[in-house]
This record gives C-alpha cells, structure tokens and sequence, in this order.
C-alpha cells in the first residue's frame, strides 16, 4: 500500500485547522456573545451546539467515506468557512445566526474523515505514530490559534459587512477555509485502495467487550479535556482576576508544551503495546485532574501544571484509541459505516457534548464547583487503568 503524503498531509491539516478554529470561537464567544445580548454561559450551550451538528456529521461523512474522500472533505471545508461567516455576520443581523453558524460549523467537522483515513490508509505498523502526529498537529494549531486570536482585531466596513474585534475571527477563519479548499483543489488525491493491510483481532465476545474498553477511553479523554477548556476560563478570570487574553496565552502556552510532548510521544509510542500507552495516557489525565480538583489545590501554579498534566494525558489517548480500535475491530467493521473513525469520533463527540452541557447547568458563580466535578473523572481514570491492566494479557495477546 501507497499512501500519498501530500494527502495525508492535508488531512491532518483539515483536523488541526478546524480544533484551532473552534479554539478561536470558543475563546472569542465570553465577550463577543454579550454583545449579541446573550450571558456568557450560552457559550457552553454553543458549545453543545458546535457538537451536535458534529454528531450529524459523523453518520453522513462516515457514510460517505465509503465512496471516497474529495467530496466530503470538499464540503466539510464548505460548511466549516459558512458557519464562520455566519457566526461574525450574526453581530448584524442578530444572535440566531450565531446558532446556526455554529452548527454549520459543527458540521463541518472532518475528524471522522481524518480519523478513517489514518486507519484505512497508513501501514498498521505505523498507525499509532500517524494517530499521535494527527492529535500533535491539532495541539499546535490551538496553540497558534490561542496566540493569533489576540490578533484578530482589524476594524473596518466593506460590502456591508461589519468588521471589528468580535467579528473579524469569524471573518478571518472564513478566508482561511477558502485557501485551504483551493489548496485541496491543487493537491488532493483519492486513495486508490480502500485500506490498509492491516490484521485485525478475530471476530468474538471479547474482542467488541476490548473494543468497548477503547470507546470508553475515547469518551473519558474527550470529556475531561473539553470540560477543562471551557471551566477553565471561568475559574481563572474569577477566581485569580485573569483577562481573557491572559487565559488564551495561557493555552496558547500549554498547547504548545503538549504538542512537544506529543511529538516526542509518537516516536515512543513505535513498537509499544497500544493497552500500555492507553494505561500510561490515562494515568497522566488523572494526575492532572486530582491537581486541579478543588479538594487538592491551593494555588494557581498548582491550577496551571494540573492543566498541562491534563491535557498531555488526554491528548495522548486520544492519539492512541483511533490505532487501538483499528486494530481491535473485526474486519467487517472497516467498510461500513461503524468503522474505528466513527466510532472514536462518536465517543469523543458525545464526550465534548456532555462536558458542554456540564458547564452549562452549573451556576456561573459555582467555580469550586467546577473543579470539584474534576474529582470523579478522576476516580473514573484510575478505574479504567485498572480495567486495563487486568485485562492487558488477553489484550496484547489479541492485537499481536
């Protein structure tokens, strides 16, 4: 099998560029929303929104998939610029164009394609180290997207259009989505086999029981991570009187660190046992969430490195399960539709919607209630490492 590396490239990128754009809009949305006469925690349930529309696309884009690739990354791009300008054009025409421009936007997302390319069309033994640079690659676009957004202040009016400190990411995003379409134009190519020679597990009880391990993981990293991104904002700019520009150099700063963590992690993670990497990712979320629990920490130093913790941890299972459930799958599954992208991306996506949803109902004033619901989800990862590790035998045995 040949994978074409300009392909795959820009598969990485299409994931990588639409995590930082949601980065750019998640951030943005505390005071761009009040302008559109919303509260600040209607960001939770844009938020949900962006993620539900994601939830849409996950069936359509994975069907799809089975018929090739250009078209469907072609209109992923599409809806991803369309809800970016409808996002920033919702601060004229009023607030119910910011829904629809998140969910547009939602989607849009391409993960499920990124993910199945991966798993379809890269060598098994090199899943795992393709799998972590996909999640590296969309670390380091949220870091330049943290950095960037500070930026994103242009005021001027061209053809009608209103463009200001809360409009111009949207705007910007937009014309970003239409180079990257261009540049799909000019270098993608449709993969010529339709998967990797790849050996899955046999078909059994056990082997959907280990897959459900992954989804689970899956599910866990995604809901930690997300609900550490929004509350995080929250805690810092009421709790230690950060500026939101402060919070997003922050993660600018943290995305960063990840992604060199990351980086290093693909090339370790060559010739390792994906259950040992699993253990050792979760592991390290769960450090993190105990440091930033509210039952533990006691200064904002403490706070800032469980956050990094965290998001080492849960970007690196999250890098590890889309190669872990290629391989776990019985081999029917990789030409429908319940394929390891899907069903990855599902798990993450209901994840993210439920982290949204968590910030959403809490009370805005609660922040000691944010942490405190770190607390579980930590308990929740000590649980799946022990899950793991008393089943890692028959794991590593299946895989191999």
């Amino acid at each position: 099998m040949r994978t074409d590396q300009n392909t795959l490239i820009l598969n990485i990128v299409s994931g990588s560029l639409h995590i930082g754009n949601l980065v750019i809009l998640s951030v943005s949305a505390s005071e761009y929303l009040p302008q559109l006469g919303l509260k600040e925690s209607a960001s939770g349930m844009l938020y949900s929104i962006n993620w539900a529309g994601a939830l849409f696309s996950l069936f359509l884009f994975s069907w799809w998939s089975n018929f090739g690739y250009a078209y469907p990354s072609y209109t992923s791009a599409i809806l991803a610029m369309l809800g970016n300008f409808l996002n920033s054009l919702a601060f004229q025409h009023g607030y119910e164009l910011a829904y629809i421009g998140r969910f547009l936007f939602g989607l849009g997302t391409p993960r499920v394609l990124n993910r199945r390319y991966i798993g379809d069309h890269t060598q098994s033994s090199e899943r795992t180290k393709w799998a972590t640079y996909y999640v590296a690659g969309c670390l380091l676009f949220s870091s330049i997207s943290s950095y960037a957004l500070g930026w994103m202040n242009f005021e001027a009016e061209n053809f009608g259009l209103i463009v200001n400190k809360h409009t111009s990411p949207g705007y910007i995003m937009a014309a970003v989505w239409l180079i990257y379409i261009f540049a799909m134009a000019l270098m993608f190519k449709e993969p010529a086999d339709k998967s990797s020679s790849s050996s899955p597990i046999k078909s059994d009880q056990s082997s959907l029981l280990f897959a459900g391990y992954g989804l689970w993981a899956a599910f866990l990293s995604k809901l930690m991570m997300d609900y550490l991104v929004l509350s995080a904002p929250l805690v810092l700019v009421h709790t230690w009187n950060w500026e939101n520009k402060s919070v997003g150099t922050f993660f600018g700063f943290a995305y960063l660190a990840v992604f060199f963590i990351q980086l290093y992690l693909a090339n370790y993670s060559r010739g390792s046992q994906e259950t040992r990497l699993l253990v050792l990712g979760i592991g390290v979320a769960g450090i993190g969430g105990s440091m930033i629990s509210s039952l533990w920490y006691s200064s904002l130093i403490q706070y800032l490195v469980g956050a990094i913790v965290l998001l080492s941890g849960t970007n690196f299972t999250d890098g590890v399960t889309t190669s872990f459930l290629s391989k776990c799958l019985p081999p029917s599954y990789s030409t429908g539709i319940l394929n390891a992208g899907f069903l990855v991306t599902l798990c993450g996506t209901l994840g993210r919607i439920a982290a949204g949803l968590i910030i959403a109902y809490i009370d805005q004033g609660n922040y000691d209630l944010l942490n405190l619901l770190m607390f579980p989800m930590m308990v929740c990862c000590v649980a799946t490492m022990f899950l793991f590790r008393n089943n890692s035998r028959d794991l590593e045995g299946k895989i191999d």
